[in-house]
C-alpha cells in the first residue's frame, strides 16, 4: 500500500451529500478529466459504497470518506476498497484524544492520508497535529471568536506549517470565488475546498479549478 502525495496547490470536492451511485461516478469522471487537463490534484469525497466503482473508473482523483466510530475496527477492509483519504470532523473540539490518536495511528500505518476539518487548528494538540497530513480550516466567520482568529490567519498558517513541514492547510469555503481562492493561497494556504457541501459551491467548481491552475502557473513561472 502506498500513501499518495498531493501536489500543491490542490482542491477538495465534498460530494458525498450531493451524489450517490451512478451520479457520483458521473461527477467523479468529470472532475477527474478536468484536473488531468489542468495538471491539478484533487480529493473527491464519496460514500464508502461508491468508492470501488469510482476508483475503477478514474485515474487522478484521490477518493476520501468521512470517518465514523463504527469504522475503527474495519480500516484494513476500508483501505482495500480503494479509499485514499480518511476525513475526521471537528477534532479540535474533542476533549479526550487518546482513542482518536489510536485510530489515526492505525490509519497512518495503513497509508491513508489523514484530513481533518476544523474550526481552529490551533486547538489541536501538537502531538496529534504531527500525525495529520491535511487540515481543512473551515470558514466560520459568522462566529465572533473565530473572526478574531482570522485577523492573524497569515501568521498562524506560517507558524503551524513551520512546526509541521509535512502538513498542508486548505481553506474550507462557504462560497467559492476567484478572489477568495487567490487571497487564501497568497496567505499561505495550500489549496481550497468546500465547507458546506451544498450545490452553491459545486456550481463554482470550474472557477475554483481555473483559479488554482492560474496561481500554480504564476508560481512556477516566478520560481524558474
Amino acid at each position: 500500500m502506498e500513501k499518495k502525495n498531493l501536489k500543491i496547490p490542490f482542491c477538495c470536492v465534498n460530494s458525498e451529500v450531493l451524489w450517490k451511485g451512478e451520479e457520483a461516478l458521473i461527477n467523479a469522471l468529470s472532475i477527474d478529466k478536468k484536473i488531468a487537463q489542468l495538471n491539478l490534484d484533487a480529493i473527491f469525497t464519496a460514500r464508502l459504497s461508491d468508492v470501488p466503482l469510482i476508483k475503477a473508473a478514474t485515474n487522478r482523483i484521490q477518493v476520501g470518506i468521512n470517518y465514523h466510530d463504527s469504522m475503527k475496527d474495519k480500516l484494513k477492509e476500508i483501505k482495500k476498497t480503494g479509499v485514499d483519504v480518511l476525513i475526521f470532523d471537528d477534532i479540535d473540539q474533542v476533549f479526550k484524544f487518546t482513542a482518536l490518536e489510536r485510530v489515526i495511528n492505525t490509519a497512518n500505518k495503513l497509508e491513508f492520508l489523514i484530513l481533518a476539518r476544523v474550526d481552529n487548528p490551533l486547538e489541536i494538540p501538537k502531538s496529534l497535529l504531527k500525525k495529520i497530513q491535511i487540515i481543512k480550516w473551515k470558514d466560520n466567520q459568522s462566529h465572533e471568536e473565530n473572526s478574531s482568529l482570522r485577523k492573524n490567519e497569515k501568521s498562524d498558517i506560517l507558524k503551524i506549517k513551520n512546526e509541521n513541514p509535512n502538513l498542508s492547510i486548505i481553506y474550507g469555503a462557504k462560497k467559492i470565488s476567484t478572489d477568495l481562492i487567490l487571497n487564501s493561497l497568497l496567505k499561505g494556504m495550500d489549496g481550497i475546498g468546500e465547507y458546506s457541501q451544498c450545490k452553491n459551491t459545486y456550481e463554482n467548481l470550474d472557477e475554483m479549478f481555473y483559479a488554482i491552475h492560474d496561481y500554480k502557473n504564476v508560481q512556477e513561472f516566478i520560481n524558474t
